[in-house]
């Protein structure tokens, strides 16, 4: 039995990690004050015309107590990830998550004594996933009829050895030590995400193998050249068992500070990463107070399929709500 497209799932995670919070690190999410929905949208070339198609719709609600402290968050997720034209093989599914700060400075600090404060945030995540194999993506020689494949034929095989569906579901978990300011601001942060940590059976082909521990970490901080140019060099690590994927580059920022509802206040981006599976990636983003947008372009493929493509590109979008700093305390009086 054979398959018109590579039978094999990836583990999904994006080029611009930092517009991906749910998927970099749960942790991540309590970071910002502002309500975000973010689409996010990945196709990678597998070779032959294929390729991995995958869109995520992520809702973050943060929990800000008396409009000054930034408690939590909460976000959900669904995602899809689909191999091939034909769609042989179809992971879909949610998350639920959870992350909570710990401020390790005094909440009475005024911002004007110290711009950027720490902070501890640790994330949890739980998920429910359905992956599916589509049996009409399948051949075999029974489809044969002398000069090509006739997709009308009998398969020919006990298709009830292939466990076409199955279901799993994922806990993670992640934290993340980070500065940032009132308005959300971050200066620099550093995460470790681990996924899977129930490390669920797979059961494909009636050959049952846990899915392995997947590590994540992440970390960038930014330098202010002036008031309109900032730089923020990152790296992302990403393990499994003895694959390695370590992404590292830089950010630049130039600032503007309009007052137009559709552009004003904000900064416009530009990236450059390099891969160790010998991926360059270029990304450019938009932030507003209300919304960002991001693209970047991958010239390489990323692990496990790197031999067999060598492009994807991704586009994101999202929306911000409510306000965007915290209300700062009043300064006590003394007599």
């Amino acid at each position: 039995m054979t398959a018109k497209e590579p039978l094999m799932a990836q583990n999904v995670h994006f080029s611009q990690f930092h517009l991906a919070p749910v998927q970099t690190n749960p942790a991540s999410i309590a970071t910002s004050n502002q309500t975000q929905i973010i689409f996010n949208y990945r196709n990678q070339s597998i070779g032959a015309g294929q390729a991995y198609q995958t869109p995520m719709v992520s809702l973050i609600y943060p929990w800000i107590k008396k409009r000054r402290i930034r408690k939590a968050a909460f976000g959900l997720s669904f995602l899809q990830d689909k191999t091939g034209e034909g769609g042989i093989l179809n992971t879909t599914g949610g998350l639920a998550t959870l992350a909570y700060n710990f401020s390790l400075s005094s909440q009475g600090e005024v911002d004007t004594l110290r711009r950027y404060r720490p902070f501890l945030s640790l994330g949890a995540q739980a998920g429910y996933y359905q992956r599916q194999v589509n049996a009409d993506a399948l051949t075999t020689g029974s489809l044969w009829n002398g000069s090509n494949v006739d997709p009308s034929l009998p398969i020919g095989e006990p298709l009830e050895m292939l466990n076409a569906r199955e279901t799993f579901a994922v806990v993670h978990a992640g934290a993340l030590f980070y500065l940032a300011d009132n308005c959300g601001e971050t200066k620099a942060y550093f995460g470790v995400n681990v996924q899977n940590v129930n490390q669920p059976e797979s059961d494909f082909f009636n050959q049952a193998s846990p899915i392995p521990l997947y590590y994540i970490m992440s970390g960038g901080i930014n330098f202010n050249v002036s008031p309109y140019i900032t730089l923020q060099p990152n790296v992302r690590w990403v393990q499994e068992k003895n694959t390695r994927e370590i992404r590292t580059g830089a950010l630049a920022y130039y600032n503007f500070f309009g007052t137009g509802s559709l552009f004003g206040e904000g900064k416009v981006g530009a990236g450059l990463w390099y891969d160790t599976n010998s991926a360059l990636v270029l990304g450019i983003e938009v932030h507003q107070p209300k919304y960002f947008i991001g693209f970047s372009y991958d010239m390489g493929a990323s692990s496990p399929v790197r031999t067999l493509g060598n492009t994807s590109w991704e586009l994101t979008l999202g929306i911000k709500l409510g306000r965007r700093c915290l209300e700062q305390e009043a300064p006590k009086e003394y007599h």
